[in-house]
């Protein structure tokens, strides 16, 4: 299943939500991961509609370009304004770890590339000291 289906599906706990409505019940558990289901963040936003002025929301930040349709009230989330925080704090920190990854592995490939560069540099030297060597000994 492509991103674009799994993020026209389900919202935060399973049920559908379209064109910027919930159309789960009040009072049914959500549980936000800080994350669309494609794996981008959501963002934080505040209603200025007439039936919910004020209201805070959650949704894909790229709902105008992509198909997407993530969409939660945060008064929906289970443990509210807390929970949300807490998603958010969790999706920084895998966030913080997966940049930390990404550095690690290009620093292992960075030792890598240059153990082969000093690995060569040592043939090139064995070599010159041979040829060296043997001048010497024709020499004497």
């Amino acid at each position: 299943m492509s991103r674009r289906n799994r993020c026209n599906q389900f919202s935060s706990n399973g049920s559908i939500s379209e064109e910027g409505t919930s159309s789960s019940k009040r009072g049914e558990e959500k549980i936000l991961s800080g994350r669309c289901f494609c794996g981008q963040g959501v963002v934080l936003l505040q209603s200025g509609t007439l039936t919910n002025p004020g209201r805070w929301f959650v949704r894909f930040p790229l709902w105008k370009t992509m198909d997407c349709k993530y969409f939660v009230w945060v008064d929906e989330i289970d443990g509210g304004w807390e929970g949300l925080a807490r998603a958010l704090v969790r999706k920084n920190q895998d966030s913080s770890c997966g940049n930390h990854e990404v550095n690690v592995t290009g620093q292992r490939r960075e030792i890598q590339e240059n153990s082969v560069k000093i690995l060569l540099k040592i043939g090139k030297l064995q070599g010159k000291i041979r040829t060296i060597r043997s001048w010497i000994i024709t020499i004497f």
